[in-house]
């Protein structure tokens, strides 16, 4: 149950690119932009940027994880617990968690957007964190950057489109 609870990133990032590319075949061929095309592109940027930030924080880490996966070092299989800066081998990449980043991301983009549904975007992130944490996929530090590195690139994302600070259609 766990496990299946940190899928929740694939059906997030399906929905973002399927969406955009939709809005974007909109606004290419028929000069369309709307409130959801410019929600749906806020959520691309955001989760592009936290993708890439905590791919590079990953390697300027290089902590080990909690439990093995792929024949990985952990503390449960090998009682490995360290940091490695700037090692790339298998298993040093876990700090931030990029299942916490991309859920915060994308949830915080909508939380901006669609603040009636603040509730929907708080247990999206709270399922996604229970689900890695259970799973011994992630040490809660991880968890929490992750979600912190989420966050902040979804809150630096709204200034950056020039979005004001309650969109009209929201309220």
């Amino acid at each position: 149950v766990f496990v299946a609870m940190t899928y929740l990133i694939y059906p997030i990032m399906a929905f973002v690119c399927l969406r955009m590319a939709g809005y974007a075949v909109e606004a290419i061929f028929f000069g369309r932009k709307s409130f959801q095309f410019n929600t749906t592109l806020g959520c691309c940027v955001s989760v592009a940027a936290a993708v890439t930030l905590c791919e590079t924080l990953k390697v300027v880490f290089g902590r080990t994880g909690p439990e093995t996966f792929e024949g990985s070092p952990s503390w449960i299989s090998n009682g490995i617990y360290e940091f490695l800066p700037f090692h790339e081998g298998v298993g040093y990449g876990y700090f931030p968690s990029g299942h916490a980043a991309v859920v915060s991301a994308f949830a915080g983009i909508l939380w901006q957007r669609l603040p009636a549904m603040r509730i929907l975007w708080l247990v999206l992130m709270v399922t996604m964190s229970v689900g890695l944490y259970a799973a011994n996929w992630h040490w809660v530090s991880d968890i929490i950057a992750g979600l912190a590195l989420g966050l902040l690139c979804a809150k630096t994302t709204g200034p950056l489109l020039g979005w004001e600070a309650t969109p009209k259609q929201a309220k």
